[in-house]
């Protein structure tokens, strides 16, 4: 009975080891084909994460985002404001020789958005299509602009994921486009004038000044993407 015991225990820690083994190589293996790396660039800042099927083809994940000042100068006005960029990317790496260089496709998921306020002359004025509006008829003219929503991205780049087959360290670049489409673009304008006839012109001029700015921007249909970045293979 007691020789049984020790061969039935002898078996199970055989098999246990065996599983033990087995399930260590697996995990070592799954995260030998894994990366993350850090980005900077016209999306902002931020990270991927990344996984290798085989040394011709990975997909990553990742987001980059950044806010900061920007002024949209036109001869009929002038805004200052906020640019805010926050971009999920979702993205597969084909590598045609199995080395660093790549091409990359699929989408990113864009929230783009501009907020901005009329700037004011000196004098207090504010000029809307052209046309100056004084601080006791305008309150304020504020801009929003957006692009938001999934769009497809195509690019190349390079990067040293696969010559890193035993860990460590690797540089990496994208070049490439957003299919962003048109903005949106929403121009909202306060009248505080006392004078119907005067906000009736406010709300003409900023209607304007509107589908102006719509055709402006109309011409911007692919957002630029150019980044670079550092990374590590585990």
């Amino acid at each position: 009975m007691i020789k049984n015991v020790l061969v039935c225990s002898l078996l199970v820690c055989a098999t246990s080891s065996v599983f033990a083994e087995t399930a260590t190589a697996s995990s070592n293996d799954l995260f030998q084909n894994a990366g993350l790396s850090l980005k900077a660039g016209t999306g902002g800042l931020g990270f991927d994460l990344m996984y290798s099927f085989d040394p011709r083809f990975k997909v990553r994940s990742g987001f980059s985002g950044l806010n900061y000042s920007q002024t949209i100068n036109k001869s009929d006005m002038t805004q200052d404001g906020t640019l805010r960029l926050n971009n999920v990317d979702l993205l597969a790496d084909y590598h045609p020789w199995s080395g660093g260089f790549r091409i990359t496709g699929g989408l990113n998921v864009l929230d783009v958005n501009f907020k901005g306020h009329a700037e004011k002359t000196a004098g207090g004025f504010t000029t809307i299509n052209g046309t100056p509006y004084s601080s006791t008829e305008v309150g304020s003219a504020d801009l929003d602009v957006k692009w938001n929503g999934a769009k497809p991205y195509l690019g190349i780049g390079y990067d040293g994921f696969n010559s890193r087959q035993n860990a460590g360290l690797f540089f990496t670049t994208d070049f490439g486009v957003v299919f962003s489409g048109s903005p949106t673009v929403n121009l909202k304008t306060t009248c505080i004038a006392s004078n119907p006839l005067i906000c009736n012109n406010i709300d003409q001029d900023s209607k304007k000044q509107e589908d102006q700015l719509k055709k402006d921007l109309h011409s911007i249909q692919v957002l630029p993407i150019i980044q670079v970045g550092v990374g590590y293979r585990f």
